[in-house]
């Protein structure tokens, strides 16, 4: 653009442009980025870059280039949202203990003896980088969460209240196997202890495993001491695409013995936590029953019933067999009759109670059907009885009148004046 088609006739650029000058010494193979902005986020607006330089050949070929950073030339960025944690049921940062403190050679090296426990920093999260070629990677650790708008402070407004965080990059001892201190610990970088908006690192990652296999690299960060919580953001750029993730332990690639299966550990750690999951439903739902007083605190007993409870209770909890803490009218039959059948109160009909108790069935049944007949002669014989003295008055001459049947909700009229009729 030549320097006369400047719409601004005055020697200085108008108030919505900006204008920079920079000499570049010395040409490097690495280029130069620009990025244009604006002044918070959120906000849209159309620019135009305008770049003058000299043309020390005077071949009319300019002495740079410019274009525009494509997404497959640019820096490919991972992001990963985490926190450091005390624990406990009902922590919003997490129920697992994370805030594991800042690592040290010295508690490395005493975790390392045998019959050490883990090192408090050990608890932190932590992070893998896989790569499968050599590798440039910037790592960025920024705190979340932090209050920079100091007009709301009261008093004198000094700065944010950072925290002090701090990153070690380490070498792994396998994929998804997390630094517990058994093996010394190889740390390859350090970010030491800053407080501020956060760390970074800048390192270049080779190839350390075998031919054919992935390399890992851990990344640790943490605080600057053990039971500080805060949240915070991890930013990985890297000049060619890898892998970056958080260490889960039962992600561990490790082949089956018996079938060789390479995901059998992480498919028994997964079952085994369902497994812990129901079990801590089920003492749950054990302390509902007990706060209601529908069974008390003990061992297991027959039949859903537990030790110390009356009579009453041990009934009951047999009876509810959907454990809803009510018993209905299906429920109380089953129990009925499971009762009658168990005569020992053992919790199970055997073969020989059940026998009883078939026998039991079939002679009340008997019983029955013989009253029935029974009624039923009876019935029969006073039918019988009336038919004879119907025939005998008609032999005698009387006449027999069919008597009609009265109408539905009609009542003789003597017995009108003592009560209403309802139509």
């Amino acid at each position: 653009m030549p320097l006369n088609s400047n719409p601004n006739p005055y020697p200085y650029p108008s108030p919505n442009q900006h204008q920079v000058e920079y000499t570049f010494e010395q040409p490097s193979p690495t280029p130069y980025v620009l990025m244009p902005f604006l002044f918070e986020p959120g906000r849209e607006e159309i620019f135009r870059f305008t770049i003058l330089c000299d043309d020390q050949e005077d071949d009319g070929i300019p002495d740079f280039g410019f274009q525009e950073v494509k997404p497959e030339e640019d820096w490919k960025r991972y992001t990963l949202h985490d926190s450091w944690s005390r624990g406990g049921e009902g922590n919003q940062l997490g129920p697992e203990p994370s805030a594991g403190g800042p690592p040290s050679e010295a508690a490395t090296a005493a975790a390392a003896a045998p019959g050490s426990e883990a090192p408090a920093w050990s608890t932190n999260w932590q992070f893998q980088i896989t790569i499968t070629q050599r590798t440039r990677c910037f790592v960025f650790l920024e705190p979340r969460g932090i209050q920079t708008d100091m007009r709301e402070v009261e008093g004198l407004q000094s700065e944010p209240a950072y925290p002090t965080v701090g990153l070690w990059l380490c070498a792994s001892e396998g994929d998804h196997v997390q630094l517990e201190g058994a093996q010394p610990v190889r740390k390859l970088a350090e970010a030491p202890l800053k407080r501020g908006d956060g760390v970074h690192l800048e390192f270049m990652l080779d190839l350390c495993a075998p031919e054919g296999e992935l390399s890992q690299y851990v990344v640790l960060p943490f605080m600057e001491q053990a039971g500080l919580e805060h949240k915070y953001t991890l930013n990985l750029y890297t000049d060619v695409e890898v892998k970056f993730e958080k260490i889960v332990p039962k992600n561990l690639g490790m082949d089956c013995v018996q079938c060789g299966n390479p995901t059998a550990l992480n498919r028994v750690l997964t079952k085994l936590e369902l497994l812990e999951r129901k079990y801590q439903e089920l003492l749950r739902k054990e302390r509902t029953l007990v706060d209601r007083g529908l069974i008390a605190p003990g061992a297991a007993g027959v039949g859903g019933a537990r030790a110390g409870m009356t009579a009453a209770q041990a009934a009951f909890a047999r009876a509810d067999t959907n454990k809803d803490g009510r018993v209905d009218a299906r429920e109380f039959g089953q129990y009925s009759a499971f009762t009658a059948a168990d005569t020992d109160g053992d919790g199970v009909i055997s073969a020989a109670e059940l026998t009883a108790y078939t026998e039991k069935v079939q002679e009340h049944a008997q019983q029955q059907h013989a009253e029935y007949v029974s009624a039923l002669e009876q019935q029969q014989a006073v039918e019988q009885q009336l038919r004879a003295q119907l025939k005998l008055a008609q032999q005698q001459g009387y006449e027999v009148k069919d008597v009609p049947a009265a109408p539905v909700n009609q009542v003789p009229a003597k017995s009108k004046s003592s009560f209403c009729v309802v139509q």
